[in-house]
């Protein structure tokens, strides 16, 4: 049986709840920064892919390497999940935080974790297999580069993944605890009954 999101965030979530963000400033602001930087870092990201994908020929992929073959696995997840489908979580989180849905601030959650899921399993992998020593070469330059991370860059990444989960999780659970907003944003509902 498979539970509802929202039973592991929120106010009954296993991680901590914040009451504010990023030195001091407010959890909807930190949620702000925090989906911004995803957007702006992905598209930056994403550009710095395109030269990798060059790179990797059919010479490249049709290797004997199992080092070669799961660092191109490791790649590709990397690539999908948080090349693609955190940054568009990012984007749905902004609208959420600019049109008070919490849903779509539970999507990014979701993601978040997968994300998180996947940095803990790849970092023991890369640093004690020869899976980070794998490099390819930039399609423009006779230059070789690692194919992935180092294994100190990818814990940071870790530990910044965490940290946005803990904001992003304690605004979430402030949006679900608020009380539902009318069309003037007052925060009082209509009042649906009519005295006769």
């Amino acid at each position: 049986m498979v539970q509802d999101p929202r039973s592991f965030f929120g106010s009954n979530s296993c991680f901590p709840q914040l009451r504010f963000c990023c030195c001091g400033c407010s959890l909807r602001t930190g949620v702000l920064i925090i989906g911004w930087y995803t957007v702006v870092i992905g598209v930056f990201s994403m550009m710095g892919s395109l030269p990798v994908v060059r790179g990797l020929n059919d010479r490249f992929l049709t290797t004997e390497s199992p080092e070669r073959k799961l660092a191109i696995f490791v790649w590709a997840m990397d690539f999908i999940i948080d090349g693609i489908l955190l940054r568009v979580a990012a984007a749905i989180l902004l609208f959420g935080v600019y049109s008070s849905k919490p849903r779509c601030v539970l999507l990014y959650l979701i993601v978040a974790v997968v994300s998180a899921a996947k940095l803990g399993i790849e970092i023991p992998l890369v640093a004690l297999t020869n899976i980070g020593k794998v490099k390819v070469q930039f399609s423009f330059l006779d230059v070789f580069v690692p194919l992935l991370q180092h294994p100190i860059a990818l814990f940071f990444t870790f530990m910044l993944t965490l940290y946005f989960i803990m904001v992003t999780n304690s605004y979430y659970t402030e949006m679900e605890s608020a009380p539902p907003r009318n069309k003037c944003g007052t925060g009082e509902t209509e009042d649906r009954t009519r005295n006769a």
